[in-house]
C-alpha cells in the first residue's frame, strides 16, 4: 500500500502536464514568429517589404487598388506575393496583379497594380497597370482612348507601362485588415510589447521551471548517493561481521584441534 501511494506523489498530476505543453508551445510559437519576422526583415530590407522563402509581405500604403473586384486591397490589408520569375511571368494575363518597383513621393517603394493590356511589339512585352480605384471612372483603361491620350495617361500616373524585367512580383493573396496590426508590430513599441515581452516572460517561466527540475534532479540524486552510501555501508558491515565469524570460528576449531591433541598424549594409567 505505501509503496502504491510513493508511486502516485511521483507522478506529474494532470495539471502539470497540460500547463508545460502550453507554456512550451506558446513560448515555441513566439520564437517561430520571432524568426521568421526577424528573417522577413532582413532578407526584405532593401526592398521595403519583408521577405521570406520568395514571398513578400507588403503593406498597402495608399488605397489604389480599392474596387470591387475579389482580390482588390486597401490600406488595411496585407498583400502576400510571389518573387517573379521567367516562368510565371510568361504565364500573366490581364486580370493578374502584379509588383514593380516605382517611385512614391520620390522614394523607391514597391507598387501594386492591375494588368489591363498586354502588349507585344516584336520581342518585347509591355505590361500595362492600372489601379482598380478608377473602374467605372473617366479615366478607366480603354484601348481605344489610351492609344490617342498615351502620353497624358503617363504623365498623370493614371496608367503604369513595365516591361518583363521589371516585374518583381505576382500577387498571390491578401490578409484582410492586417495592415493596421502588422505596421504597429513592425514599430519599436509593437515589437517590444507583442515579441519582446511575451518572450521574456516565456523565457522566465521556462527557466524556472528548468531550474525546478534541476533542483528536483539534484535531490533524487543525492537521495541515490545517500541510498547507495547506506548500502555500502551496510555491505561493509555485513562483510565486518562475517570476517568476525569466521575468525571466532577458527579460533573454536583450534582450541578444540589442541584440546583433542592434548587428550592424546596424557599417558593411559594402568590398572
Amino acid at each position: 500500500m505505501e509503496e502504491t501511494l510513493k508511486q502516485e506523489e511521483k507522478k506529474p498530476s494532470v495539471v502539470k502536464k497540460v500547463l508545460s505543453i502550453v507554456f512550451n508551445s506558446l513560448f515555441y510559437l513566439v520564437i517561430l514568429l520571432l524568426l521568421v519576422f526577424s528573417i522577413s526583415n532582413l532578407v526584405g530590407k532593401d526592398k521595403n517589404a519583408p521577405s521570406v522563402f520568395g514571398y513578400y509581405f507588403m503593406n498597402v500604403n495608399s488605397n489604389s487598388m480599392e474596387g470591387n473586384n475579389k482580390d482588390s486591397f486597401t490600406t488595411k490589408d496585407i498583400i502576400i506575393t510571389k518573387k517573379a520569375t521567367a516562368k510565371s511571368v510568361s504565364n500573366l494575363k490581364v486580370g493578374d496583379i502584379v509588383t514593380y518597383e516605382g517611385y512614391v513621393n520620390g522614394q523607391k517603394a514597391f507598387i501594386s497594380h492591375r494588368i489591363v493590356d498586354i502588349v507585344t511589339s516584336g520581342s518585347r512585352t509591355v505590361y500595362i497597370l492600372q489601379g482598380d480605384y478608377l473602374q467605372g471612372k473617366p479615366d478607366q483603361y480603354n484601348a481605344e482612348t489610351y492609344a490617342s491620350n498615351r502620353e497624358d495617361y503617363i504623365f498623370r500616373n493614371v496608367v503604369q507601362e513595365i516591361g518583363d524585367a521589371e516585374v518583381v512580383a505576382i500577387y498571390q493573396t491578401k490578409w484582410k485588415n492586417a495592415g493596421s496590426a502588422m505596421t504597429f508590430l513592425r514599430s519599436q513599441v509593437g515589437f517590444a510589447l507583442c515579441i519582446i515581452l511575451p518572450t521574456g516572460v516565456l523565457l522566465t517561466v521556462e527557466i524556472i521551471f528548468l531550474i525546478r527540475n534541476l533542483s528536483s534532479l539534484n535531490k533524487e540524486k543525492m537521495k541515490k548517493q545517500l541510498a547507495d552510501k547506506d548500502e555500502e555501508q551496510k555491505k561493509q558491515l555485513e562483510e565486518e561481521r562475517e570476517r568476525m565469524r569466521q575468525e571466532l570460528l577458527a579460533e573454536m576449531a583450534a582450541k578444540q584441534n589442541a584440546e583433542a591433541d592434548e587428550k592424546k598424549e596424557e599417558p593411559e594409567v594402568a590398572e
